[in-house]
């Protein structure tokens, strides 16, 4: 091993002489004019020929020759499991992860019902709930604000945006946050995406949205350029039970049932019919009893379902309810004159005046002195026969004289079991806690505090518009006062 050591050394210091590369030169231009075989066969390793071998060596043990001969084995095929795995990951990287997608819940409180009672706690509002709808969390602000819009549904613009309120539906108790328009969005869209899957629930709390102020054009659109519905908010189901909004609704309802056969009262009873009673009233009389009633809008209102059932005309009201009998009537009317004459009651002729009684026959004066009363009586206490009696029978009182028989007087009303007092029905509603609406109401069907009433509400009670428990409330008010009057509580 020394020596081949000893001899490549030699060799590159024989490189390394002068004339040496003349001689190498010489022998490849020999090589170059021999025949392949020829050079193959006498060539001389020069030096520099076992250089370059050794480096074409080494470069062919670094990297493998590529034939063109064969295809097949230059280019290997990947296994089929290589190439699946290859297709699952293009595809997810082409695929888009699907957005989350959250559940809506819209819920609305009604309408707190209208008392004038003080109690200590108000009850709880109830709740209308609408919806629910779906909310994708990459959906803006103004697309969360259409599907709320179709879902109440509403334009909008009429939706109170600063009064919306939100909850997560788990946990129930969860603090209510204000949504704060599009901030607000954001953040809550983004703390239900950190919620796991089945609580991304959603409970909006906000209030009815607002009343248009005109008719929908047909080719209104959203904030997003989609046209708008034809459905409308339906604002009577926020009405609370037995509140006032409820019965002005079912007043309304009513009133559109009977609009024809109000429109023939109104005109033939117009206002002003009778100007010297009132210019400005409806006033129906009646012939048989010289009755008076002022048409107010209840009174027209039992007139007109009256009507609808066949019960009544347009000439004769029901006289059998009680909104048409005598108690109800105008009175303190002076000088009334009917303005049409066909109407006022035909003149009856006064009847003649009974004949004046004959006065009594008075009895004649005893004729006797006082000697003879003392002569008299001394003859009375002396036993004497007859006594006196006897001695005056002219103070023996003879048949009584009969007065002739009188005309029996007409019998005036009974008396109101009610002593008559100035309670205004004002005063009546604020000290027995009646409120305002029905007030209104008991004044519009001429209802003095005292007056005989009933438990139980009539159909003519309930075209008013009373309730089944308000004209309860009201009876036992009124039964209150009769016993306070007696008592003498309003005397002062």
């Amino acid at each position: 091993m020394s020596d081949l050591q000893q001899d490549d050394s030699d060799i590159e210091i024989d490189d390394r002489r002068p004339g040496r590369s003349i001689v190498d030169g010489m022998i490849d231009g020999m090589a170059a004019e021999l025949s392949s075989e020829t050079y193959q066969k006498w060539i001389v390793n020069t030096p520099t020929l076992m250089r370059s071998k050794s480096a074409a060596s080494t470069t062919s043990k670094r990297k493998k020759p590529v034939s063109s001969t064969s295809d097949k084995s230059s280019t290997p095929r990947p296994s089929k499991k290589a190439k699946q795995v290859t297709n699952i990951s293009d595809s997810e990287e082409e695929a888009p992860e699907p957005p989350l997608v959250l559940t809506v819940y819209i819920h609305i409180p009604k309408n707190a019902p209208t008392t004038t009672s003080r109690s200590r706690k108000a009850p709880a509002p109830e709740i209308v709930e609408f919806g629910p709808f779906d909310l994708l969390a990459t959906d803006s602000y103004p697309q969360f604000l259409t599907k709320l819009a179709e879902t109440l549904p509403c334009r909008t613009e009429n939706i109170h945006q600063s009064k919306i309120k939100w909850k997560p539906k788990v946990p129930k108790n969860a603090q209510i946050l204000t949504l704060g328009k599009e901030t607000g969005y954001k953040a809550m869209i983004t703390e239900m995406k950190a919620k796991k899957a089945g609580s991304r629930t959603i409970i909006l709390t906000m209030p009815a949205p607002a009343e248009p102020m005109e008719e929908e054009v047909p080719w209104a659109t959203n904030t997003d350029d989609t046209p708008v519905k034809a459905e409308k908010f339906d604002y009577s189901q926020l009405d609370a039970t037995g509140s006032a909004d409820s019965i002005h609704q079912q007043q309304m309802t009513f009133n559109k049932a009977t609009k024809e056969e109000r429109i023939l009262l109104e005109e033939r009873y117009p206002i002003g019919n009778y100007p010297n009673i009132d210019p400005n009233k409806r006033i129906y009389f009646n012939r048989k009893t010289g009755f008076y009633y002022d048409l107010t809008a209840s009174r027209v209102g039992v007139w007109c379902s009256a009507i609808a059932k066949n019960e009544a005309d347009i000439e004769t009201p029901p006289l059998a309810s009680r909104f048409f009998d005598a108690n109800q009537r105008i009175k303190n009317i002076a000088g009334a004159n009917p303005v049409n004459p066909l109407l006022a009651p035909a003149a009856v002729a006064p009847a003649p005046a009974p004949a004046p009684a004959p006065a009594p026959t008075p009895a004649p004066a005893p004729a006797l002195s006082l000697s003879d009363l003392l002569m008299a009586s001394l003859l009375t206490n002396a036993g004497g026969g007859g006594g006196l009696n006897a001695l005056l029978p002219q103070l023996n009182p003879g048949p009584v004289l009969a007065h002739p028989h009188l005309p029996p007087q007409p019998k005036s009303a009974p008396p109101s079991p009610v002593k008559r007092h100035s309670v205004s029905v004002d005063r009546f509603c604020q000290d027995y806690d009646i409120d305002d609406i029905d007030c209104a109401r008991l004044k519009e069907v001429g209802f003095r505090p005292g007056d005989a009433t009933k438990s139980e509400r009539d159909s003519d009670l309930q075209n008013a518009g009373f309730t089944l428990f308000g004209w309860r409330r009201i009876h036992e008010a009124n039964v209150r006062f009769k016993a306070d009057l007696s008592a003498g509580k309003f005397d002062a």
